[in-house]
C-alpha cells in the first residue's frame, strides 16, 4: 500500500531534521528506509562531473492534503490553550492551516549523495539525514521511516514519468518560477514594483545620476588624493557627517560612554564598535594612531566597519597608508548599502579625507538602475549570491516576491531548469 506524505508532514521532518552543523544521522533500522530511497534514484544518472560519489536529484510534488494531516482540531485546541488558555474556533484552526499552506501543491528537489559508505539525503538544499559507518541515532522515529518511504515513493513515480518521457516536458511547462533563476535589470524592477524595492535608499534620480557620474569620474586608487597624518578624531568626526548625510541622526546626550556629538559615539551606534580598541586611541593623537597602525591591530576583529550587520551586509571603510600619506579605502554591499555608500563616499571626501570606492562603476550602475539582478530559486540562499549569471555580472539577489509577482515573472528573463535525466548505462 502506498506511503501517503502531504507537505505538512514534510514540512515538519525538513525543519526538524536540519541541523547544517551536525546533519541528522540514521539508525539501524531507518538504515533501511534510506537504502530503499537511495534505490528509488539509482535508474537516474549520476553527476558525471562527480568521480568519487554518486550524486542525482529530482522534482517531486507533494499535496497540501487536509487540515488533519497538519493537526488534529482537538491537538490544535490543545496548543493553544497551552499557549494562552483560549479555546480557538473550528475556523480559527482551518484558518492557520490555510496560512501556513497557502498552496495546494508544493514542489521540492531531493537529492541523493553517496560517498563511500555515506549516504546523504538533502531536500530544498537542506541535509536531512544521513547514514554514517561510525555513528548511529541515539533513538528510532518511525516517522522518520514513513517519510523516506514516502519520499521514495515519490522518486519512484518521478521515474517513471522519465521512462513515459513526459518529466521533462513537465519540469517545463509546471516548476513554479520560484524555484527557477531569473535575471530582470534594476530600472525594470523599480518600474514593475511602482517604486516599492530600494524605497528605502530615499533617492531622487538627480541625486542618483550626480552620485553615479561622480563616482564614475574617479580616479585610480593610485591617483586619489592623500593626506600626511591621520587620527581617529579626524576619521569619527568625517564619518560623523556621512551618516548625517544618509539621514541618519544621533539623538541621545550619551551613547556608548560618549557625548552624542562626538563623531565616535556615531560609530559607536551605527558601526560595529565590539572592538573597542579603537575607540579607546586618544582621538587627537597621530603618534597613538599610528603606532596602533602599524602594530596591524587594525587587520583583526570589526574595526572600521561603518555599517554593521550580517557578513553580506556590511561596509568597511578602511585607513590605508602607503609612500605618498593617508587614504580610505570603502567597499561593502550594494544589496543593502548602496545609497549609503555612495552618501558616505562623497561626504568624507568633502571633510578632508580623500576615500577610493572599491566596485564604484557596480554601485553607480546599481544607483540608476543600470545593474542586474538574479532571482534565486526560494531553496537557495541569496546571500552572498553574486557573480557572473545569464553572462551578465550580477552583484544583488533577491528571492521572487509575492507582491507585483505577475508583472515581476512577465519582465524577468528566466533560465531553463536543470532537468535529470535516466542513467543510459542502464
Amino acid at each position: 500500500m502506498p506511503t501517503a506524505i502531504y507537505e505538512p508532514l514534510f514540512h515538519y521532518f525538513r525543519w526538524a531534521a536540519n541541523d547544517p552543523f551536525s546533519p541528522r544521522r540514521s539508525d539501524n533500522q531507518t538504515d533501511k528506509a534510506v537504502q530503499r530511497l537511495y534505490r528509488a534514484f539509482l535508474p537516474i544518472a549520476s553527476d558525471p562531473t562527480l568521480e568519487d560519489e554518486e550524486r542525482r536529484e529530482v522534482w517531486i510534488t507533494l499535496d497540501r492534503g487536509k487540515p488533519e494531516d497538519w493537526c488534529t482540531y482537538e491537538s490544535y485546541c490543545e496548543d493553544a490553550a497551552w499557549d494562552s488558555g483560549s479555546a480557538p474556533t473550528k475556523e480559527d484552526w482551518l484558518n492557520e492551516w490555510m496560512e501556513w499552506f497557502p498552496d495546494e501543491t508544493y514542489w521540492h528537489l531531493i537529492l541523493c549523495n553517496r560517498y563511500k559508505d555515506w549516504i546523504t539525503i538533502s531536500v530544498d538544499n537542506r541535509v536531512i539525514i544521513q547514514t554514517s559507518p561510525e555513528e548511529q541515532a541515539p533513538y528510532h522515529d518511525e516517522l522518520i521511516d514513513k517519510y523516506l518511504i514516502g519520499l521514495a515513493e515519490k522518486v519512484d513515480q518521478a521515474v517513471t514519468t522519465m521512462r513515459a518521457g513526459e518529466y521533462t516536458q513537465q519540469i517545463k511547462e509546471s516548476l513554479p518560477f520560484n524555484r527557477r533563476y531569473g535575471l530582470i535589470q534594476r530600472k525594470k524592477l523599480w518600474e514593475v514594483t511602482e517604486g516599492d524595492f530600494d524605497r528605502d535608499w530615499n533617492l531622487n534620480a538627480q541625486e542618483a545620476h550626480l552620485l553615479a557620474d561622480a563616482l564614475r569620474a574617479q580616479p585610480s586608487e593610485q591617483k586619489v588624493g592623500r593626506i600626511a597624518s591621520l587620527t581617529t578624531g579626524q576619521y569619527f568626526d568625517a564619518l560623523k557627517t556621512g551618516y548625517q548625510a544618509t539621514g541618519r541622526n544621533n539623538e541621545d546626550d550619551w551613547f556608548n560612554g560618549i557625548l552624542a556629538e562626538d563623531g565616535r559615539a556615531w560609530y559607536a551606534r551605527f558601526g560595529d564598535a565590539r572592538d573597542r580598541s579603537l575607540l579607546d586611541i586618544d582621538p587627537k593623537s597621530r603618534e597613538e594612531f599610528e603606532k596602533w597602525y602599524s602594530d596591524n591591530q587594525h587587520r583583526f576583529g570589526h574595526n572600521f566597519e561603518i555599517f554593521l550587520g550580517r557578513g553580506c551586509s556590511r561596509v568597511h571603510m578602511n585607513p590605508e597608508k602607503d609612500t605618498l600619506g593617508w587614504y580610505c579605502r570603502m567597499g561593502g554591499s550594494i544589496t543593502w548599502h548602496a545609497s549609503d555608500m555612495a552618501r558616505v563616499w562623497k561626504t568624507v571626501n568633502a571633510a578632508g579625507i580623500p576615500v577610493f570606492m572599491y566596485d564604484a562603476e557596480a554601485l553607480a550602475n546599481a544607483l540608476v538602475g543600470e545593474d542586474w539582478i538574479l532571482i534565486v530559486p526560494s531553496h537557495l540562499p541569496c546571500d552572498y549570491t553574486q557573480g557572473m549569471f545569464f553572462g551578465r555580472e550580477v552583484r544583488t539577489a533577491i528571492p521572487l516576491f509575492e507582491e507585483h509577482r505577475d508583472e515581476i515573472i512577465r519582465a524577468t528573463e528566466w533560465q531553463e531548469p536543470k532537468i535529470s535525466q535516466l542513467d543510459k548505462t542502464l
